[in-house]
């Protein structure tokens, strides 16, 4: 049986390491867009979920910068679904359109950044769950 080909992929950042830190490197070649718009969150309180949705256009890449995090991911009717564990800032989440995510299980460390395809338009987002889940 063939292993069907998910939407959402991991993206592995070279990284160069010696005795004054590590260095990761995320170049245009990488990257599946040019990004248009980069936030961070932080502070998340223990518990909390972060996204229950999806994006009609945009594109996002996370990246888990310090702590951990878990991201739940669905096609529409949960065709296709998985559970990303990020924990290190040498692995970015490529999230492309129409996939449905929630980021949970949160340190209080964690500090996760967002580069995305689009500028901010609230009209972008997906918000019925039943669409997905």
């Amino acid at each position: 049986m063939t292993e069907q080909k998910t939407p959402w992929r991991l993206i592995n950042v070279p990284s160069f390491c010696d005795w004054r830190g590590t260095l990761s490197v995320l170049e245009k070649g990488l990257l599946p867009f040019s990004p248009k718009r980069c936030y961070w969150i932080h502070r998340i309180p223990t518990g909390a979920t972060r996204g229950r949705h999806a994006h009609k256009k945009n594109d996002q890449l996370l990246i888990c910068m310090q702590g951990e995090c878990k991201i739940f991911l669905c096609t529409e009717h949960r065709a296709q679904q998985a559970e990303v564990h990020l924990r290190t800032p040498d692995e970015v989440l490529f999230i492309p359109r129409l996939v449905w995510h929630e980021i949970h299980g949160c340190t209080k460390e964690t500090l996760l950044l967002l580069l995305a395809s689009e500028e901010y338009d609230p009209q972008d987002y997906i918000q019925e769950q039943e669409r997905y889940l």
